[in-house]
């Protein structure tokens, strides 16, 4: 009889040990015998007691006895088995997320665990302390909560301990608060800088507002710090900023206006003349002026030096002149500087008056022709003037009508008239400038470059150039077509081409032609592919061979590489070609190429094996045995 076997229980993976005791039984123990498929196969155990203890087990095992009495047919015990566990795995949890404070509901979903649910945990710091939370399913729903709050789940499987679940997290957000913003000012028009500051705020700053009509309309200002420079308004602007705490409602705060004043303007004086020495009275009329009138100036020297006038109003009265006077108002709107108005001159003859030259100009090196014309004049022109150096010095000119042509220069020159009025001193002219600008020159661009096509980012620089940048252009066929490009600097950057594309600027030096620079390629390469490898085959150990071929890559082969431990290491092999030919096996061997096209990352191609057989052997027959007499039975494995 092969009896019965005490100590059948449940153990956990890994660590454990169950003794199994046999009773019951007639007959020497011959051995013990495992299985783990109930006995469709079985392992033989060397032990002839009729106790077996078994650790450290990971499947579940059954186990039973074999006896035999004398020259009997073997008998088998009745079967032990010892169930394994898997470990507890306490799984994640999906759901993470922010709310804001108040009423909220958030679900939480168990995944990926082993083993049954016992109970659900929460805290508020971080599972110092922890309130359990009878809920025995994979999901958990947790409502209106005004602390961020910790869960995690308690998992059991069967005999093992229990697993706590990674931690999922709640985060309660305080309610937005818009906050106030300090700074409101007066500027005035054009060039102006004021820094708002936002104060009081709770929350992140989503973005700055501003407005022209107390935000009937708005528009975004891409800001999300306290602080906001306006600069250069032109128009009374009202700001607001944006704000909102994690998951609630945006805020907005309380409006800060900038209150943009005209740019003072002089105006023009009217009322400029000629007066005879001794008696005489000029009225002088300010018109065009933006801004109060804080006062009139006079001077006889051009305002070299000047004497206050108290006079706020429009008009004024001079009398009795001997000297030639100049008139001028200083005008003043709100926070904009002082403004001076057109200078108004009562000329007391026989003064000279030089008069003015219009028709300054830019002109390119080389072939040019500019006229300029002398007006306001009083007296006779006695001669013209250039100079190339301001008239620190000055070469005559012959010419005593009131036009002058100049011809194909080559540096920017100075020009003047000299008056005079009867016996009264020459006068001279306003200067006339005619600036010369060099020939354009395009230049040549620094960059040119390969990349791997989709995501990339090159910097081009051009120098060497003369002029301003006017646009750059970019081509895909070697600008038989080209498109602009916005972009006046030095530097241009390009992103995430997929074609071979070239590059050029264009540059123009003042008024003349534009140029082209140099041209720079970005050379976009395809994606490296890996391919596949054909001729994976079984071989015999020891002298053999076979070729693996390579096919369907894209880009240059670097290497081939070959495992014995499907790579978790592996050995480089130099061999660039598409074909490989493995000799003399002796283990299963896994071989790979390695590809690269261009500046793109390598590429694996697909896994080959060369499976390697052991020598077939013959072998021994176990089995040679004594039976009883009459039934018997023996196995020849």
């Amino acid at each position: 009889m092969g009896g019965s076997i005490a100590g059948s229980t449940n153990v956990c993976t890994g660590t454990n040990s169950t003794t199994l005791t046999l009773s019951g039984q007639t007959g020497n123990i011959i051995r013990w015998e495992s299985s783990t498929d109930n006995f469709t196969t079985d392992t033989d155990i060397a032990n002839t007691t009729t106790t077996l203890t078994a650790t450290n087990l990971t499947t579940t095992t059954q186990y039973r006895a074999i006896v035999q009495s004398g020259a009997c047919t073997e008998a088998t015990s009745a079967t032990a088995t010892i169930t394994v566990d898997p470990t507890s795995v306490g799984g994640s949890i999906a759901g993470s997320t922010n709310v804001c404070t108040g009423t909220n509901s958030t679900t939480l979903t168990l995944s990926g665990q082993t083993g049954n649910i016992i109970r659900w945990e929460s805290s508020t710091d971080n599972f110092t302390t922890d309130t359990d939370i009878a809920n025995t399913t994979t999901t958990l729903t947790a409502t209106n909560l005004t602390t961020t709050t910790q869960y995690r789940a308690i998992v059991q499987s069967g005999a093992c301990t229990e697993a706590t679940s990674a931690t999922a997290t709640i985060t309660v957000d305080p309610t937005s608060v818009g906050g106030s913003i300090a700074g409101s000012t007066n500027v005035c028009t054009g060039t102006n800088s004021t820094t708002l500051t936002l104060s009081g705020q709770t929350g992140n700053i989503i973005r700055w507002e501003s407005s022209t009509d107390n935000f009937t309309t708005d528009t975004d200002i891409a800001n999300t710090t306290t602080t906001l420079t306006a600069t250069n308004l032109t128009t009374t602007t009202q700001y607001r900023a944006i704000v909102q705490s994690g998951a609630c409602t945006e805020a907005t705060s309380a409006t800060a206006t900038i209150t943009v004043d005209p740019t003072s303007v002089g105006g023009s004086i009217a009322g400029s003349t000629n007066v005879c020495t001794g008696t005489n009275s000029t009225t002088l009329t300010l018109s065009g002026q933006t801004g109060n009138i804080i006062r009139w100036e006079s001077s006889t020297d051009n305002f070299t030096t000047d004497t206050d006038i108290a006079n706020t109003t429009t008009t004024l009265t001079a009398t009795n002149l001997t000297t030639t006077t100049q008139y001028r108002a200083i005008v003043q709107s709100g926070a904009c500087t002082e403004a001076t108005s057109a200078t108004a001159t009562i000329t007391v003859d026989p003064t000279s008056v030089g008069g003015s030259i219009a028709g300054s100009t830019n002109v390119c090196t080389g072939t040019n022709s500019t006229t300029l014309t002398l007006s306001g004049q009083t007296g006779n022109i006695i001669r013209w003037e250039s100079s190339t150096d301001n008239f620190t010095t000055d070469t005559d000119i012959a010419n005593t009508t009131t036009t002058l042509t100049a011809t194909n220069l080559t540096t920017t020159t100075q020009y003047r008239a000299i008056v005079q009025s009867g016996a009264c001193t020459e006068a001279t002219s306003a200067t006339a400038t005619i600036t010369v600008d060099p020939t354009s020159v395009g230049g040549s661009i620094a960059g040119s470059t390969n990349v791997c096509t989709g995501t990339n980012s090159t910097t081009l620089t051009l120098s060497g150039q003369t002029g301003n940048i006017i646009r750059w252009e970019s081509s895909t066929d070697n600008f038989t077509t080209d498109t602009d490009i916005a972009n006046t600097t030095t530097t241009l950057t390009t992103t995430n081409l997929t074609t071979t594309t070239q590059y050029r600027a264009i540059v123009q030096s003042g008024a003349c032609t534009e140029a082209t620079s140099a041209t720079a390629t970005i050379t976009v390469d395809p994606t490296s592919v890996g391919g596949s490898i054909a001729g994976s085959t079984n071989v015999c150990t020891g002298t053999n061979s076979t070729t693996l071929t390579l096919s369907g890559q894209t880009g240059n082969i670097i290497r081939w590489e070959s495992s014995t431990d499907n790579f978790t290491t592996d050995t480089d092999i130099a061999n660039t070609t598409t074909t490989l030919t493995a000799t003399n096996l002796t283990t299963t061997t896994q071989y790979r190429a390695i590809v690269q096209s261009g500046a793109c990352t390598e590429a694996t191609s697909a896994t080959a094996t060369i499976t390697v057989d052991p020598t077939s052997v013959g072998g021994s027959i176990a089995g040679s045995t004594n039976v009883c007499t009459g039934t018997n039975s023996t196995t020849l494995p």
